[in-house]
C-alpha cells in the first residue's frame, strides 16, 4: 500500500473478492446459528433522522478541515441510535451511547 493523502482512499485490487468471500462466511454462520443480539449497546431507545450541519465557522485550519469537515456550512442527512449498554432495567444506572450514520458522503 501506498501511505495515504488525508481525505483520498486506496482501495486494494482485491476488495471485491474479499468483501464477496467476507459476505459469504457471513452468511454460513448465520445459516448455522441462530441471530444474536449486538456486541455492544443492544438495547435500542430511539433512532432519529435529522440534518448533520458543519460549522459554518469552522476555523480555516488544514488539520481541522478535513473529510467531511472540509467545507463549511455543508450538511449531510443523517440517522442517531440512542442505546443503553446492556439489556437491565432502565430503572438501573447504565452506560449510554449514541451513533450517528450520515448520508451522502462522498467516497
Amino acid at each position: 500500500m501506498t501511505k495515504l493523502e488525508i481525505g483520498q482512499e486506496n482501495v486494494p485490487p482485491d476488495e471485491e473478492e474479499a468483501t464477496r468471500e467476507i459476505a459469504q462466511i457471513s452468511e454460513r454462520l448465520i445459516d448455522k446459528h441462530p441471530p444474536v443480539k449486538r456486541g455492544e449497546h443492544p438495547k435500542a431507545h430511539g433512532c432519529v433522522r435529522g440534518e448533520f450541519i458543519i460549522d459554518p465557522n469552522l476555523p480555516n485550519d488544514d488539520k481541522i478541515r478535513v473529510g467531511i469537515f472540509k467545507e463549511p456550512g455543508k450538511r449531510f442527512p443523517a440517522c442517531i441510535r440512542f442505546s443503553n449498554f446492556s439489556e437491565q432495567k432502565d430503572t438501573k444506572g447504565d452506560a449510554h451511547g449514541m451513533a450517528v450514520k450520515l448520508m451522502g458522503v462522498p467516497g
